[in-house]
């Protein structure tokens, strides 16, 4: 997983270490396999990691709860054994720095997974819709048989 391109807009030489964590901020609606291989980055290089899941309402395009999305990152990572803490942070407008001795590191990557999905949670939230929405559909059907 470390093909990932790595660009630093922060102090230069500040290298990863094992006594400082990585931090991560989102939503994480749902938490997929592109936020844990963002996470595995740093884990692979044995730095540990605090994530911030952002404290937002349910809606229709972030449909867990804060705390259901804190459970499903602890449970992932405390399953693999990971070097990585959860919390829960206010809704935020910017994430901002100044001079400091860390990196403010920007990871990217062009993933794509199995069947050329693009790794994305809108994309996991829009299967999902449809999923719910042919088993509806099934379930309609069945039911008018029924009445017949």
């Amino acid at each position: 997983m470390s093909d990932w391109k790595v660009v630093n807009h922060g102090h230069p030489e500040i290298k990863p270490s094992k006594d400082r964590r990585a931090i991560f901020i989102g939503r994480y609606q749902p938490y997929h396999m592109g936020h844990v291989s963002l996470v595995k980055q740093k884990l692979d290089k044995g730095v540990p990691c605090l994530i911030m899941v952002r404290d937002i309402p349910p809606e229709p395009q972030n449909p867990f709860t804060t705390e259901q999305t804190v459970d499903m990152i602890r449970k992932y990572h405390a399953s693999k054994g990971d070097d990585v803490v959860v919390m829960v942070i206010p809704d935020i407008e910017s994430v901002n720095w100044g001079r400091g001795g860390y990196r403010v590191c920007q990871l990217g990557k062009g993933c794509r997974i199995r069947n050329e999905r693009i790794l994305s949670a809108r994309g996991y939230r829009v299967h999902l819709r449809d999923k719910d929405k042919e088993r509806d559909n099934g379930r309609q059907r069945r039911l008018a048989e029924t009445r017949r």
